[in-house]
């Protein structure tokens, strides 16, 4: 195997955008290596809509139950893919094209083909105008003018027969031309009723065809079914061809090319769906050197799987011209007023009341531990490795063939001997120079696919292990615990480990979104685009009182009077007892309560020892044995307790009432002792 035997590459910071903690600035390298091909970081999508006398019929919707026309459900089924991709890649660029259309408009000038948007990238205003369009093409809103709204945009051919999809696919195809597929993948959403729109053989053929070429130029269409009526949509008419299909399917006019109602609907469901949350494009986070020996070494790709989602940046502008501004720092020196040079500054550390000044050279050799990169220190067994280690998100590391001939199958082999032996590596990781010295765990991942074929690839999940002093004791926690606890029965623990059994779940990060940025969103786009009213957010993190009913099957409850007995426990009593204690009060309540409290505090302060002896005079250690004796203690409050603690010095910060007794009587005992 041809590995990199130079231990001494020179390396170059380069900050990865989009921020994954400390490793964005990982080492990439400065010699002439290939780069690997990533997928587009940005989309074009141009939706393509068919203007036919069909689509302006009115139509029932199936789930919302209103009436509706077709290129109403377009409009609003753009307008929320918009909102998504303004928040998730604002980046990405979008268009309109309008065909079998008596409106020509296009750079081509032809028949039947209206570009209502060039390519151009989702804001405020384009947002807008198609929600005016919307509202103005919706028969449930606008009753009385739909019709008219619709022929002023929207108006279709004369003539039924002539279908112009040839012509619009023309136009989209030179107006996709310009980008390159390299960086831009380029899509199409075609909406149409008709599942057989060119009854000519030869221009069928034509558009069959030039489907084809922009299927090799990498241009995919994506097909959504407008079909409201009684029918099937049979896709082995006419769209079967032009669109690429798998093995499985039977375009010769099988069952799986008939589309119902229902999956035409689930269609457009899947394109309404709004999900407002960052996009982070597939890429690597940065090479990394992995040392195997201390002349051996491999390069690794870093990745990130799992990201933090945090607001958007907040940029400063001028609030006359509005444009960015830029915050530049200089240093100035106390004395002059000038501006120092960078080889003006240095550093100084104080030995004996003498400044030693310290270079920028110097303090980087200070701060230089050892080369970038990982090395290998040795394996432990996976056991070893608890999961209350993993304190921060994990990376995933795999190897780099491009610039190091063989590693895969080096790491391959690897992963295969460390999963048979049980065993994981321990590295010494430094992400840069200057870094801290980070150890990490290298747990091995095999190949693996799932029922849908999706892969899982080989490498290694990177671990970075907590050191001694940030994993806390609870030895003190456990110390404040009363000791007297009830003893559980077997049936109480035997029921606790069936209903966690039970509440256990698949757990995947992705069906669980963080509720204040999905309000920050909702507000700032209504903010944007001057709505009155705030789109609702619904709270995932709530849990599912219907679905737990369904899967416990009365399991909490026999849980609860095993340990409560039959009336106790119930939610509302719970409930009730805690709002009983934390009811929520007015302001002119909790402005009147701190007077009261700012007063009580004065009054005991100028308690004088005099009146401490009377009230430890009355409540004397013979008086309070009585009084714990006929249980008239316990009818006491807790201020007035505290203040038998008080008096003989019991600390009492943060206890119930019945562990102040506790202590009153651990002191009544050691007392009589």
């Amino acid at each position: 195997m041809d590995f990199d035997e130079d231990s001494s590459g020179s390396l170059k910071n380069e900050s990865n955008q989009g921020g994954f903690g400390e490793l964005d600035d990982l080492m990439f390298l400065d010699k002439d290596f290939p780069e690997e091909e990533f997928l587009p970081t940005k989309d074009i999508i141009i939706f393509l809509i068919d203007c036919s006398p069909s689509m302006h019929k009115e139509t029932k919707d199936l789930s919302s139950q209103k009436i509706t026309t077709p290129i109403s459900t377009i409009l609003k089924v753009t307008e929320n893919f918009l909102k998504t991709k303004v928040i998730s890649n604002q980046n990405d660029l979008f268009g309109i094209v309008l065909f079998n259309t008596s409106i020509t408009d296009n750079e081509m000038n032809f028949e039947g083909v209206n570009t209502l948007f060039k390519i151009e990238a989702p804001n405020a205003f384009n947002i807008k105008k198609i929600k005016l369009m919307s509202l103005n093409c919706d028969p449930d809103i606008n009753k009385e003018n739909y019709k008219k709204e619709l022929d002023e945009i929207f108006k279709s051919i004369e003539d039924n027969k002539i279908n112009y999809l040839n012509n619009a696919m023309w136009i989209v195809q030179s107006l996709l031309k310009n980008y390159d597929k390299k960086i831009y993948k380029r899509r199409i959403f075609l909406f149409t009723d008709n599942d057989d729109p060119i009854p000519n053989i030869q221009e069928k053929n034509i558009c069959i065809q030039r489907a084809k070429d922009m299927y090799d130029s990498d241009i995919t269409i994506e097909l959504f079914p407008m079909n409201f009526d009684n029918k099937r949509f049979n896709l082995s008419n006419f769209y079967a061809q032009i669109i690429p299909v798998s093995s499985d399917d039977d375009i010769n006019g099988g069952s799986d090319n008939l589309l119902s109602i229902e999956q035409c609907t689930d269609r457009l469901r899947e394109l309404t769906k709004r999900i407002r949350q960052k996009e982070i494009k597939k890429r690597t986070l940065g090479k990394c050197p992995f040392f195997l020996t201390n002349n051996t070494k491999i390069y690794m790709n870093v990745y990130s799987t799992v990201k933090r989602s945090y607001r958007g940046k907040v940029y400063t502008v001028d609030g006359k011209t509005n444009k960015l501004l830029k915050g530049l720092n200089s240093i100035v020196c106390k004395d002059t007023g000038g501006e120092l040079y960078p080889e003006q500054v240095g550093t100084y550390q104080l030995y004996g009341n003498k400044r030693i000044l310290f270079t920028k050279e110097e303090m980087n050799k200070i701060k230089f531990f050892e080369e970038p990169g990982m090395k290998l220190m040795g394996f432990k067994s996976i056991d070893s490795i608890k999961p209350y280690y993993n304190v921060r998100e994990s990376y995933f590391i795999y190897p780099n063939e491009l610039v190091s001939n063989g590693s895969g199958t080096l790491v391959d082999a690897m992963i295969k001997q460390m999963l048979n032996k049980n065993k994981c590596a321990i590295v010494k990781f430094v992400s840069r120079e200057g870094s801290v010295v980070k150890i990490c765990a290298l747990i091995p991942q095999a190949e693996k696919y799932d029922e849908d074929y999706f892969q899982t690839p080989p490498g290694f999940n990177m671990i970075i292990l907590p050191w001694a002093d940030d994993i806390r004791s609870n030895s003190e926690i456990m110390a404040n615990n009363p000791k007297n606890l009830p003893e559980v029965t077997e049936e109480q623990s035997e029921l606790a480990k069936k209903l966690i059994k039970k509440m256990n779940i698949s757990f995947d990060c992705r069906a669980f979104e963080n509720v204040e940025l999905q309000k920050f969103y909702s507000t700032l786009q209504a903010l944007a685009l001057e709505e009155s009213n705030i789109e609702q957010v619904d709270d995932t993190l709530q849990p599912h009182s219907e679905g737990l009913e369904k899967v416990l099957k009365g399991l909490d409850e026999n849980f609860r009077e095993s340990i409560f007995g039959e009336n106790g426990g119930r939610t509302n009593d719970v409930i009730q007892k805690f709002q009983g204690k934390k009811r929520i009060r007015s302001k002119s309540e909790d402005s009147n309560s701190s007077k009261e409290k700012r007063k009580n505090k004065k009054k005991e302060e100028s308690d004088d020892e005099d009146n401490k002896e009377e009230r430890g005079n009355y409540y004397s250690d013979e008086i309070i044995k009585k009084m714990m004796e006929n249980e008239s203690l316990k009818k006491m409050n807790v201020p007035e307790l505290k203040d038998i603690c008080r008096i003989r010095n019991i600390k009492t910060k943060g206890l119930k009432k019945s562990e102040i007794l506790e202590k009153i009587q651990n002191y009544l005992d050691e007392e009589a002792e």
